[in-house]
């Protein structure tokens, strides 16, 4: 036995089953890497591991049998043992063993050091920001490009799904897919997303049938936790998305520690035409123009046709005519919308009550109609059943600002939606806003130059909103016309063009700007017969909303007809719950209006005064000093008998972009105050100088002609 042991060293059998077995692990790590990713079937490195096992005794003889020898390969039996080379071989061979073994040590210190997977106990719970995950747009494999819509809609399904994990964090699918395309490293995309887990794959699509291959990778050290391909017909792709989305689940909670939860879903439909119609809707509507949003439309449109149980399709639908507004994407007006958004918003809600799309647009819907406390709490529901739903996050924090006055919870809700959705630009764009009202400027253009790369407009024109509301309209109007060369197509950019323009007091060349008629205009003027026949139009194109209404009450009072005022601003009182924000049902000017009318009528007005006192409460809370916050504070300190000192703080107002309006016949007791000419004459001051600033530069050669020009009679004489 001793002499055998001797003679299989000696021929090197013993190196070469080592050697063997280095190079077989190594082939399948690789194997079992690159699998996945160029969607070979899951038997691949069973089959690969299958032959080298074959192999392994092949090898063990051939290496008895053969000597390499200088002049080539030899019988072991030919060979002279005098002559024999087998010793440096053995040494090449140990070189083998050595460089292999030191991948193997490399490997296992890189998978424990650099945060591997052994380096913490299964189960054992990951702080929550390591509790994270998202999911890229998996790859279309299939021939047919127009099947792009149906693996971005796989990702989304399981997105979905996913979001129900309990502890689970899951980046918004706005973020996830602005790396559709992209091959940067999974780390970065990781770290740009601010999580710790990816899931990415493919689809490839050929008539009936599907392969999904999808693989979960710690971004932290790019490792794979987990990996599989799916041969499923398309009449189950629900199964599939369910099927995947469970094994997810489970490598994570192994993984992660989380709790244990049975992902339940219901079948969406039973019509895989509809399903692929909202598929296709999905895709076009997350595009975000005018042209993708309508085909949207269209398509889901055609689901719900299709299959009109199927309740998602309808909340989408509804959603979508909302994008459409002259505020938003599209042209219609805020009537048009409200008609057609309003069939799918109760369709869906009636279909499906636990569903999060479904509360959404109830929410979205009541939001619109100014019906805030039902908004509120359709949104909060959506949440109860998606807590990842970053749009909604944002909607109720824009609800809670503008609307309800809460300003905190906002703020909170804001940062929320940013973290989920790292690289959305609406939840961005409103954090910046916040930051620019608390003059915390440098943290602002930390998020505003993080969406430089996504949409340039945008950073643009926040900055210039920004510095219009310090003071600096003409700077600001200039900055506006360059977001607004930077997209043509924006009516948002454009309403703040006509805004500076009102700011500059020029109300033509604003009423020419702005896409549709705005109060402002007319609030910012002299007309105040204009402004109640403005104001009784808008309350009959939107009978029994709200908030033209209330606009009609501070018309009224504007125009001296306080009598006539009064019910309409008691009822906006009412509906607000007694509660005063900056752009919601009652505001600040709703309180000074319903002060005079109430003084008018000899009725109290203290209820009024403490609502305005608690609604500057809540502005120093967060810290908002601009412009607005501070007329806001200006007019709590008037209304509760501190009118030196309201005086004051008007016009330090004035130096922060606040604004004066003339002629009101409410304010009337404010314009007899002794102090008050001297601020007027400050601002009519500071007003022109902007203005001959900003016509300085659009009256001779305007840079900006291809998107805006000003009235001729604005440049006349100039």
């Amino acid at each position: 036995m001793s002499e055998l042991l001797e003679e299989l060293k000696r021929r090197n059998v013993v190196r070469v089953g080592a050697a063997y077995a280095v190079v077989t692990w190594l082939v399948l790590q690789v194997v079992d890497t690159i699998a996945p990713l160029m969607g070979m079937p899951e038997w691949v490195p069973g089959f690969v591991l299958l032959m080298l096992g074959v192999g392994f005794p092949l090898a063990l003889l051939f290496s008895w049998a053969y000597e390499i020898t200088p002049e080539g390969l030899k019988k072991t039996e030919e060979v002279d043992t005098s002559a024999s080379v087998t010793v440096d071989t053995g040494r090449k061979i140990d070189r083998i063993i050595i460089a292999g073994l030191a991948v193997l040590v490399v490997f296992l210190i890189g998978e424990r050091a650099l945060g591997g997977g052994d380096a913490r106990a299964p189960g054992a719970r990951l702080a929550a920001e390591d509790a994270s995950i998202a999911v890229l747009p998996f790859v279309n494999m299939s021939s047919d490009q127009e099947q792009e819509f149906f693996s971005d809609g796989i990702s989304e399904e399981l997105l979905n799904v996913l979001a129900q994990v309990p502890d689970l964090r899951v980046a918004a699918r706005t973020s996830s897919f602005q790396f559709k395309g992209d091959s940067r490293d999974v780390t970065d995309i990781a770290r740009q997303l601010n999580v710790r887990h990816v899931l990415e794959g493919s689809v490839r699509k050929s008539g009936q049938t599907v392969r999904i291959t999808a693989q979960l990778i710690d971004a932290s050290d790019g490792f794979h936790l987990w990996s599989e391909t799916y041969d499923r017909s398309l009449e189950n792709v629900f199964a599939v998305q369910d099927e995947i989305s469970s094994a997810i689940a489970a490598a994570l909670r192994a993984e992660m520690g989380l709790d244990a939860v049975e992902i339940v879903r219901e079948v969406p439909t039973a019509v895989p035409e509809a399903h692929e119609a909202y598929l296709r809707g999905r895709h076009l509507v997350v595009q975000r123009t005018r042209a993708s949003i309508e085909a949207a439309v269209e398509e889901f449109q055609r689901a719900v046709d299709l299959d009109p149980d199927y309740a998602v399709a309808h909340a989408e639908l509804s959603l979508a005519w909302h994008l459409l507004e002259r505020d938003q994407y599209g042209d219609l007006d805020r009537a048009e919308v409200l008609a057609r958004a309003e069939p799918g918003a109760f369709t869906a809600i009636t279909l499906d009550e636990g569903l999060a799309e479904a509360q959404a647009a109830r929410g979205f819907l009541e939001w619109q109609r100014r019906n805030f406390a039902q908004a509120l709490a359709a949104f909060s529901a959506a949440l109860e059943i998606n807590p990842n739903y970053a749009e909604v996050h944002t909607w109720r924090s824009n609800l809670l600002t503008d609307d309800l006055g809460r300003y905190r919870e906002a703020h909170e809700g804001l940062a929320l939606a940013a973290a989920l959705d790292p690289l959305a630009i609406p939840a961005n764009a409103n954090m910046a806003r916040d930051l620019f009202e608390q003059d915390r400027v440098d943290e602002a253009e930390v998020v505003l130059r993080k969406l430089e790369p996504l949409a340039p407009s945008f950073p643009t024109h926040i900055r210039a909103e920004h510095i219009s509301r310090t003071g600096r309209v003409a700077d600001g109007a200039r900055l506006q016309l360059d977001a607004l060369l930077m997209d043509p197509t924006s009516v948002r950019i454009r309403s703040f063009v006509g805004f500076d323009m009102i700011a500059l007091g020029l109300l033509a060349d604003a009423e020419n700007t702005l896409p549709d008629r705005d109060m402002f205009i007319v609030q910012a003027g002299t007309d105040r017969a204009r402004e109640v026949s403005w104001a009784e139009e808008w309350v009959e194109r939107l009978p029994g909303t709200p908030g033209p209404r209330g606009n009609l009450g501070l018309a009224y009072a504007g125009a001296g007809e306080l009598a006539r005022a009064r019910p309409l601003l008691e009822e906006a009182w009412e509906l607000a719950g007694g509660n005063v924000s900056r752009f919601g049902l009652f505001s600040p000017f709703h309180a000074m209006s319903l002060t005079a009318a109430r003084r008018a009528a000899g009725a109290d007005t203290r209820e009024v005064v403490e609502a305005m006192e608690e609604h500057n409460r809540r502005l120093d809370e967060v810290g908002m000093n601009g412009g607005g916050a501070v007329g806001d504070r200006a007019a709590a300190l008037w209304l509760s008998g501190e009118r030196d000192a309201a005086i004051e703080l008007l016009a330090q107002s004035i130096e922060k972009g606040g604004m004066l309006f003339p002629n009101r016949a409410d304010w009337s007791e404010v314009y007899a105050h002794p102090g008050y000419e001297a601020v007027q004459q400050r601002f009519l001051e500071h007003q022109a100088r902007e203005r001959d600033d900003f016509l300085a530069s659009v009256c001779t050669d305007n840079p900006w002609s291809e998107v805006w020009t000003p009235l001729p009679s604005t440049c006349q004489g100039r």
